[in-house]
């Protein structure tokens, strides 16, 4: 959110698992204020149950990675051709 107020703007980063505020979390406290002033409760991690979930449901519908069988990998590959 940029305003005048807030020339370098608020910043809330949210993830699956939590949210950050910027400027050290100060921002939350910015966003909170204007939240009280609109008639929105504040934002706390508590609230957001998803925050629970989530991480969860993204993990079991992560695709696996492929099976990598009787493959060594004994540093880098040299060339065997001869010009």
């Amino acid at each position: 959110m940029f305003a005048p107020q807030y020339q370098d703007g608020l910043r809330l980063d949210i993830y699956s698992y939590k949210f950050e505020a910027g400027n050290n979390g100060q921002d939350i406290k910015e966003i909170n204020v204007l939240n009280h002033y609109i008639g929105m409760r504040d934002l706390e991690p508590e609230d957001f149950t998803e925050f629970k979930w989530i991480p969860f449901v993204v993990g079991i519908h992560r695709p696996p990675l492929p099976a990598r069988r009787g493959h060594r990998h004994a540093g880098p590959r040299r060339s065997s051709c001869s010009w």
